[in-house]
């Protein structure tokens, strides 16, 4: 049911990708899509929270449905063929390939120096727990931990909670 869910997002922020970028590439929208269907997720989840409903999976997948059918009913047709047309350049492609390849490094030496740790992870999950169960954001053994950790990635847990998805370590080879 998640990818369901998840799906619904992802589609809905691809229509809404391609309508807003006139000079993206396919693929750039298809990240771009990626990145906005979590955000789009955890705003939903902060709303869900904030109103104290707790975020089941059965109203989530609703939330997205109803998100899904906003953008196609309130949104413009984009012009393909200009835009596939408009940015054939093989000169700006391997820029652009360049340009992700060196922010993947990055995020590379970023998560080897500045890892998060076991800890943290364990705290992200409880603190999604919380969220998920309590649905609220005003409790009081968590308000100092807050000011220290934002509240995206235990959104996200939260989501995952929803969906009774198991958690997986990773672990880099070479440590």
């Amino acid at each position: 049911m998640i990818w369901i869910d998840f799906a619904l997002l992802w589609y809905a922020s691809f229509c809404l990708c391609s309508i807003l970028g006139e000079r993206v590439f396919r693929w750039e929208r298809l990240a771009l899509a990626f990145i906005l269907s979590l955000a789009l997720k955890s705003l939903v989840l902060f709303f869900l929270v904030r109103f104290g409903i707790q975020p089941t999976a059965i109203i989530q997948i609703g939330t997205s449905f109803c998100v899904l059918a906003m953008v196609l009913i309130f949104s413009v047709k984009p012009d393909w063929k200009g835009i596939e047309q408009s940015g054939e350049s093989p000169r700006l492609t391997w820029i652009t390939y360049v340009c992700v390849g060196v922010l993947f490094l990055f995020s590379m030496v970023n998560s080897w120096f500045f890892p998060i740790t076991e800890s943290d992870a364990i705290w992200y999950h409880i603190r999604g727990m919380s969220f998920f169960h309590e649905v609220r954001f005003d409790s009081e053994w968590v308000v100092p931990q807050l000011k220290q950790y934002p509240p995206f990635i235990p959104l996200l847990f939260t989501y995952l909670i929803a969906f009774k998805v198991e958690f997986l370590k990773i672990f880099f080879p070479l440590l």
